[in-house]
């Protein structure tokens, strides 16, 4: 367990929030109480019983890699995404795939056909119900160096990459200001942060689509090994009368169509923890998650993981600052 005046270091791949001293907490939404703990890194391991790590085999040529996500069965059965350079310099993503402490060599995700010269594929979230059925998901560059959301699968052997599709709101950016040329793109740029699967074919992810100045959380839903197109979740408006900072972080589904995923919302000044629920096949209102006791008002919250057991009944991690 940290203590709480630890200043933990904060992934880039965060949303972006107005926070200070950012503490590490773990909150059960059923109601269970808060605690605090420590960020963790965690190592792949070489067998079943552990031992050191293994490092990745890329692609010839290959170079400058990170493991992103990883996922395995009770019998040791692995996989593993991320990203890597090309001989060309350019960033393509992998999977890997081992069993019993033996990982094959990676192979490379073929990025979809409007992928840019240098696609910039970014594999940020994995999940395997069985492992010839993984989904994973993240990001690429397309010809017009937009940022959009993908999601790649096994094909005959070779793990191809889709896009995912946009609402068809998503074209139409809500009317705010731009706080910096990372923030203002000039068409709306989507990625997907999580993915969860029960079952073969059947998912969820979340992610954002980001506007100049202003960002809007969506999901997706995989049926039958079909992928809808993203949907926009109903915000709260407590404390915010046009959330302009919203997204989802994290989503965890114990079983098809019973899903919780959380994230923040919020405007520029301050953002709130935000969880979603679905409920036979059904997604809820978003509900405000609120921050420890004692937290001022001021408090900007994001939640960035969920785990649940079953339905209704998760843990959630994020931070918090004063």
């Amino acid at each position: 367990m940290g203590t709480s005046g630890e200043r933990p270091a904060v992934s880039h791949r965060q949303a972006r929030v107005p926070y200070r001293w950012p503490y590490w907490w773990a909150a059960a939404l059923a109601g269970a109480s808060l605690c605090i703990a420590a960020p963790f890194a965690l190592a792949i391991p070489a067998g079943a019983t552990g031992g050191p790590p293994s490092q990745v085999v890329l692609p010839p040529g290959g170079s400058s890699a990170a493991v992103e996500s990883t996922d395995c069965d009770a019998a040791a059965n692995c996989t593993a995404v991320g990203h890597f350079t090309d001989a060309n310099g350019n960033q393509q993503g992998f999977v890997d795939q081992g069993s019993g402490g033996n990982w094959l060599p990676a192979q490379q995700v073929v990025p979809p056909a409007d992928a840019a010269g240098d696609p910039v594929v970014d594999l940020s979230a994995l999940s395997c119900p069985t492992q010839s059925t993984c989904e994973a998901v993240g990001s690429y560059h397309d010809s017009d160096l937009l940022m959009e959301g993908l999601e790649v699968h096994l094909v005959s052997g070779n793990w191809v990459a889709s896009a995912i599709a946009l609402p068809a709101s998503a074209g139409a950016p809500p009317s705010s200001p731009c706080y910096g040329p990372s923030e203002c793109p000039t068409s709306p740029a989507s990625t997907l942060a999580s993915v969860s699967c029960p079952a073969p074919g059947e998912c969820a992810a979340v992610g954002r689509v980001q506007y100049p100045g202003s960002a809007r959380a969506l999901i997706w839903t995989e049926t039958g090994g079909k992928w809808s197109t993203a949907f926009e979740p109903s915000i709260p408006t407590e404390n915010t009368t046009v959330p302009t900072q919203d997204s989802l972080a994290s989503v965890s589904c114990p079983s098809v169509g019973n899903c919780s995923a959380v994230g923040a919302f919020g405007d520029k000044e301050q953002l709130y923890g935000l969880a979603v629920d679905e409920s036979a096949g059904t997604w809820g209102t978003g509900t405000q998650v609120q921050p420890p006791q004692g937290a001022s008002s001021t408090t900007s919250m994001s939640l960035t993981s969920v785990s649940c057991t079953s339905g209704g009944n998760c843990s959630a991690t994020g931070y918090y600052g004063a």
